[in-house]
């Protein structure tokens, strides 16, 4: 019970990032320039540039990151493991994938948010957010599959 209440909180967090930053573009659009930032390298430092409307190919795009992975969680025996499933362990391995999903799927949202509201405004990405979300989502896999292999 506790852990679908953490993702249920994950999942209000990703979507009110998703949210908050779609409403932001539909705001501010008449005021964003018509050449913004489309790609940013690890620094944080834009490298690529477009039309503003790039930003909706962004928006489709973390919406369906979002719910391709909310899909995807439905159906664990479609998931690559690590380590062989069994009867056995089959449970262990699908509790501590999904919660590495939900993690990274909250991260992802919030990667994008952030993304987008930086893009939107024409300015580079905080490089400690930048590290970080990237940073986290790393280390989630790393400790997903070193918790699958442990509870193999």
């Amino acid at each position: 019970m506790r852990k679908e209440i953490i993702y249920l909180i994950m999942n209000i967090i990703g979507v009110l990032a998703l949210l908050g930053s779609t409403l932001f573009v539909i705001i501010m659009w008449s005021q964003i320039p018509d050449q913004i930032p489309t790609h940013y390298n690890f620094a944080g430092e834009a490298d690529g540039y477009g039309g503003k409307g790039s930003l909706i190919f962004m928006m489709v795009l973390a919406w369906f990151v979002f719910i391709l992975i909310t899909v995807l969680m439905r159906f664990p025996n479609t998931w690559n493991m690590p380590v062989k499933v069994t009867a056995e362990n089959k449970a262990r391995l699908y509790s501590i994938t999904k919660a590495m999903l939900e993690v990274i799927k909250m991260l992802a949202s919030l990667l994008f948010a952030v993304m987008l509201i930086n893009a939107a405004i024409a300015t580079p990405m905080p490089r400690f957010i930048l590290i970080a979300l990237i940073a986290a989502m790393l280390l989630s896999i790393i400790m997903g599959i070193f918790l699958m292999f442990k509870n193999r």
